[in-house]
């Protein structure tokens, strides 16, 4: 009985132990990143040292080069001025040389300092610490040799979370100077940082992040400032920026990301929805990715806005993996309200249960469109690429009003005013050709559409290929803003029990007031009489009317003044 009970318990502590090996792990690749200078005479000392260590060590540590700009002027500083300050600063660095490993790891396994200070022993500790993240890492140069296109995939294996964001760093491995383009007599440099991708922010990954969970990220750069298009590379890392631990780093390959799971269709846009609308219909447009290791021929989609009755629609085609395609849905009715949210679904890929459903749905929404004076301004900053933005204001039936024609001016201040010519529901629409809205690479501007009583329709800057907002113009004939006077005023607004209207009656005689709701319906008319020369306060029971937007019309002789108010 004992041997048996003993048999039994080696048994289950071998189970345990086997278990325990065959937890997830993934290896971990030590990123060094250091900062240096082309004129800074220690940096010349240490370098050699520090970069024949790295280059024994090809498979535990990687490295990133960042150029300042101190001690004195340097080229690969001056080639990226920004990626490399937002580093600096994120450090808080303040002299040169001086480098991270991993940035901040735990206690026993970490430098900074000197890189000449860094050893094989503390390169070593860090590599045999375990990661909480597998990492593949694509890289591609078409034979124009102009762009570079990269794919990561970042696998959790490990539970994590905090402050999580992903960076992509394309590097120029060597670089070499005839002459040394600095003070201190360097002529060679390595792993130098040229452009971080997509930004030098990062991208933003899940706050908890559990075994399983992956994100993928796509990006590119058109190369400027390269001295050598084949020594070109790319290095990605994990960090945590409530900690600036690294938790792991990975070199570029030239072969393909491999995804994880079979079945797995992501939602990654929704388009086509306005930013203001006042009609009860929209037909969103939305973009998947085939995040699976195989090609997606069908997937089903239900969506709903307002959480009404969703409506489905089945899409078949054939989309390779990690490709993209814009999915056009019918268009779906409901009833408008003051904030309208849309959600997106998907699920079935390829007849079949999708293997990672949190990229599955998608949300955005828009508002009720505001109702506004026929007379009309819009202000627009062109960036550097003036010809890519263009502008059109259309009816409801999609009928041509004004558009902008070619703009020319770079970097210029524009000042269209508009004319709408009657009631209605209008949308203006707004397209840039390089698809990144009038900012980023192609300089910053801006744009805002407001009525002549400065009320915003819409205004933005970065918005991608379009923007399209609509708003609805008061209806009622004779209602315009041409004669609005400083001796005329409505208050409060928003209204609440009385509707008060100071006005400076020029002489004895009748004074007529009227109100409109947002369609241009006569909803109050009335008649003052024998009312005095001088200030005057009128006042109307506000418990006549209902909540919404008016306009206060009131006419005395051949004056007609008017306010818009809301209740």
């Amino acid at each position: 009985m004992k041997k048996t009970l003993l048999s039994t318990l080696i048994l289950i502590g071998l189970s345990v132990v086997l278990t325990c090996a065959q937890a997830p792990k993934a290896q971990r690749l030590v990123l060094a990143e250091e900062f240096t200078n082309a004129c800074c005479a220690p940096c010349a000392s240490q370098n050699p040292g520090f970069d024949a260590l790295l280059s024994a060590n090809p498979n535990k540590i990687t490295s990133i080069k960042y150029h300042v700009n101190w001690p004195g002027p340097d080229p690969m500083n001056q080639q990226n001025t920004q990626d490399v300050g937002t580093r600096v600063t994120y450090y808080s660095v303040s002299g040169v040389p001086y480098c991270r490993q991993d940035g901040v790891a735990p206690a026993g396994s970490y430098y900074l300092g000197a890189p000449a200070n860094l050893t094989q022993s503390m390169i070593d500790a860090a590599f045999a610490l375990p990661s909480n993240y597998e990492i593949q890492l694509y890289q591609y140069i078409p034979p124009t040799n102009d762009s570079i296109y990269v794919t990561m995939l970042v696998h959790c294996v490990l539970p994590d979370s905090g402050q999580l964001v992903a960076h992509i760093v394309v590097i120029e491995k060597h670089i070499h100077f005839a002459t040394a383009p600095g003070t201190n007599g360097e002529t060679d440099f390595y792993n130098v940082v040229k452009k971080m991708l997509p930004t030098r922010s990062g991208t933003a990954l899940p706050s908890k992040m559990v075994a399983g969970d992956y994100v993928i990220i796509q990006s590119s750069w058109k190369l400027a400032s390269v001295y050598n298009v084949n020594e070109l590379a790319v290095v990605g890392f994990v960090q945590s920026n409530s900690t600036k631990n690294v938790r792991q780093a990975v070199n570029g390959s030239n072969n393909p990301v491999i995804p994880i799971y079979s079945n797995d269709a992501c939602v990654m846009a929704i388009s086509n929805v306005p930013v203001n609308s006042c009609t009860g219909s929209i037909s969103p447009v939305v973009t998947i990715r085939n995040n699976g290791n195989q090609p997606l021929t069908s997937l089903l989609f239900s969506y709903t806005v307002n959480g009404g009755t969703p409506s489905t629609y089945q899409w078949n085609g054939n989309l390779e993996t990690l490709k993209t395609t814009d999915v056009a849905l019918p268009a779906i009715t409901y009833e408008l309200a003051a904030n309208n949210p849309v959600i997106v679904t998907t699920s079935n890929p390829n007849g079949a249960a999708d293997e990672y459903t949190k990229n599955d749905s998608y949300s955005t929404s828009f508002k009720q469109a505001p109702t506004v004076y026929r007379k009309m301004n819009l202000h627009l900053m062109t960036d550097n690429s003036p010809a890519q933005t263009t502008w059109e204001i259309r009816d409801e039936l999609g009928a041509l009003i004004t558009s902008s024609g070619t703009l020319t001016q770079a970097n210029h201040e524009y000042a269209f005013p508009i004319q709408i010519p009657g009631g209605g529901c209008y949308s203006f629409i707004i397209n840039d050709a390089g698809g990144d809205g009038l900012c980023c690479s192609n300089g910053y501007g801006y744009f805002q559409l407001t009525d002549s009583t400065g009320t915003v329709v819409t205004e933005g800057d970065r918005f991608g290929s379009q923007v399209v907002s609509s708003f609805r113009i008061f209806s009622a004939a004779g209602i315009d803003d041409n004669s609005r006077d400083k001796a005329f005023t409505v208050f409060p607004n928003p209204v609440s029990d009385l509707i008060n209207i100071e006005m400076n009656v020029t002489g004895p005689g009748s004074i007529q007031v009227e109100l409109y709701n947002e369609l241009g319906a006569n909803v109050l008319h009335k008649e003052y009489t024998g009312v005095a020369s001088g200030m005057n306060t009128l006042q109307i029971s506000a418990d006549q009317i209902t909540p919404g937007i008016y306009v206060v019309k009131v006419t005395q002789g051949s004056k007609v003044y008017q306010a818009k108010i809301s209740k």
